[in-house]
């Protein structure tokens, strides 16, 4: 077993403790998986398949480590790890607002009730403010019906171009609909400050520009926690995003 695909998986803290949670267990259901790291079940899948070399299933679908895993695993027991690399990924992850995006995105249910809360929020600010966004930009709505502006130019097109894109990277299907909570939620907060900043020019160009940052973060966040790609690689498609839309706000497309 090459030291690569060991360091690999000891230097991800999702695969890290799913190895932890199959090496105190013996063999493991999926759904216990779930319980025990917390992981969305796109997620959980795509790590799974990235660990095949330290893991093998039955015909029960229960996972348990072989041998190459259980030396990982005696790896983690012994304390090897990588501290700068996790002080790093603690600091990215609390930025990112990981644990937020874990819980919106822990079950279809939670995805769902997100999905609705947070197109209520966005109806109705469009409607009193007469703004919506393109991606998270702010705009002005002179051609569109207030309800219809938070689906038709930011939650679905963007929803489009990142099913797109984690489609060719993971190339496979899951966790479509925590996916969609997820994009849902990562507009949101560009559009609540641009709202709450609407009336002083100055505030609201400050406004934008931090809306549109935390809104690039939190969209990093949910392409890591549903479909499984590492943080850093989120976090440049979701800044292209970001810059896509920071362009579109300041020459007014």
């Amino acid at each position: 077993m090459g030291n690569d695909l060991e360091k690999e998986a000891l230097s991800n803290p999702s695969r890290r403790r799913i190895i932890e949670v199959l090496g105190g267990g013996g063999k493991v259901s999926f759904s216990q998986i779930k319980k025990e790291t917390n992981i969305s079940t796109g997620a959980i899948y795509y790590h799974l398949t990235k660990l095949q070399d330290f893991i093998e299933v039955d015909e029960k679908r229960r996972y348990r480590l072989n041998k190459n895993g259980e030396r990982l695993y005696g790896k983690i027991v012994t304390g090897y790890s990588m501290q700068r690399e996790e002080a790093s990924s603690n600091l990215l992850t609390s930025l990112m607002m990981v644990p937020l995006v874990k819980n919106v995105t822990r079950s279809k249910t939670t995805a769902s009730m997100t999905i609705i809360i947070v197109l209520i929020i966005e109806t109705t600010l469009s409607h009193f403010t007469q703004k919506g966004l393109i991606f998270f930009a702010p705009l002005e709505l002179y051609f569109m019906d207030p309800p219809l502006t938070p689906l038709l130019l930011s939650i679905i097109p963007l929803w489009l171009i990142t099913k797109l894109f984690t489609l060719v990277y993971v190339k496979e299907r899951f966790g479509e609909i925590e996916l969609f909570a997820g994009i849902t939620l990562s507009i949101l907060p560009s559009s609540i400050i641009t709202s709450i900043t609407l009336y002083n020019q100055t505030l609201y160009q400050i406004g934008a520009i931090f809306g549109m940052t935390v809104s690039t973060l939190l969209l990093a966040s949910v392409i890591n926690q549903t479909k499984g790609i590492t943080l850093h690689t989120a976090l440049i498609y979701s800044m292209i995003i970001g810059y896509t839309s920071f362009i579109m706000e300041f020459i007014k497309i």
